[in-house]
């Protein structure tokens, strides 16, 4: 008898062992599937007109959104993986018919690859790290809704700042830059340069990408219990 006992008293923490095993192997599977949404969205969107908006010498690029809808959910890894591909797809813009990167890759190949990827992976790792720090709040609506405004906001500044950045950076002195900066200092020049693009990828990104992750947290919850999936 007290083998018996002792037999059924050690099937419940295997029990829950398993359990845990499978809730993990569970949102492993999550992970990997919505990650691998958010690439097939990000590549569609960067070779088709549904990814740029061509306004003058800058493009309005709305990869931002699934790079933050992605953030949101999947945190700093899944930013960083996101971003990647989207820095990696605007280097390829240079070859796919966008007349402005075409003449910043004849110029400097290097500094070109580097001004469309560095900033994309630090926007992407960025807008993880920003959602990972409101998602620590015990607070639902902060944890769903500030978490996905304040990330949507960002994602899209951050992504304008340091591409902006590293053009002045590598490209300030150089007469094809100059002849759009028309005498204008740096400052001004940024301005003038991203004004209406700038503002409309944040509210495309500030509408859709919020819209999108409080979807996608409540889907999250309801599935899974759980409203970060990192």
């Amino acid at each position: 008898m007290s083998m018996i006992k002792s037999k059924k008293g050690a099937s419940a923490p295997q029990a829950t062992k398993e359990a845990g095993k499978r809730e993990s192997s569970h949102l492993h599977v999550l992970r990997l599937s919505l990650l691998g949404l958010f690439a097939a969205i990000v590549l569609l969107m960067s070779f088709t007109p549904l990814g740029y908006l061509r306004i003058g010498a800058l493009s309005v690029s709305f990869l931002v959104i699934p790079v933050a809808a992605g953030a949101i959910m999947l945190g700093p890894w899944g930013g960083l993986i996101l971003g990647t591909l989207f820095g990696f797809s605007s280097f390829a813009q240079a070859f796919v018919g966008d007349a402005f990167a075409a003449m910043l890759l004849s110029i400097n190949p290097i500094c070109y690859a580097i001004m469309c990827i560095v900033p994309r992976v630090l926007t992407g790792l960025f807008a993880g790290l920003v959602s990972k720090g409101f998602a620590r709040s015990e607070k639902t609506t902060i944890n769903t809704v500030t978490r996905s405004v304040v990330t949507s906001l960002l994602t899209p500044v951050f992504n304008t700042v340091m591409f902006m950045g590293s053009l002045v950076l590598f490209f300030w002195n150089d007469e094809y830059i100059q002849g759009f900066a028309s005498g204008k200092s740096v400052l001004p020049f940024i301005i003038a340069f991203v004004g209406v693009n700038g503002l409309l990828e944040i509210a495309a990104s500030l509408l859709i990408g919020t819209a999108v992750g409080i979807a996608l947290i409540k889907v999250s919850d309801r599935m899974t219990g759980r409203k970060i999936l990192w």
